[in-house]
């Protein structure tokens, strides 16, 4: 017996999320397929979706899941690098400079506030 799984893939269009997701279900019974449906979670009728034909039981609905929270991993860890490197720069109008962390905590940025007040901050630089 087979079963239907509908997938959105957030930012990812229908046809990135397959490319993505085909290397982990190698060797599975399911087929992915870019449909255009009508569908609760985006846009409404004539929307384009993932939907995954599983036929292979358990072990193809494992795979799906498992290259599904990998793909969710592999995000999460481009994002916090993301985050990691990102800086917020306040320059001086006499050319120095302030800069700390873009996740800085509120008692941090507080402290770059009042050092750029000291600085005669002249622009604010975001990531």
């Amino acid at each position: 017996m087979g079963s239907t799984v509908e997938i959105v893939g957030g930012r990812l269009s229908p046809a990135d999320l397959k490319d993505a997701l085909t290397p982990h279900i190698d060797g599975v019974e399911v087929r992915l397929d870019v449909d255009e449906r009508a569908s609760p979670y985006r846009g409404g009728p004539g929307t384009e979706l993932l939907v995954a034909y599983v036929g292979g039981g358990a072990a193809a609905l494992s795979a799906l899941i498992t290259g599904l929270f990998a793909l969710l991993a592999t995000r999460q860890d481009q994002e916090r690098a993301a985050v990691d490197g990102a800086r917020i720069v306040l320059h001086g109008a006499d050319g120095s400079s302030v800069e700390c962390p873009a996740d800085a905590t509120r008692e941090e940025l507080d402290h770059l506030v009042e050092l750029a007040r000291r600085l005669g901050s002249a622009t604010i630089e975001l990531p």
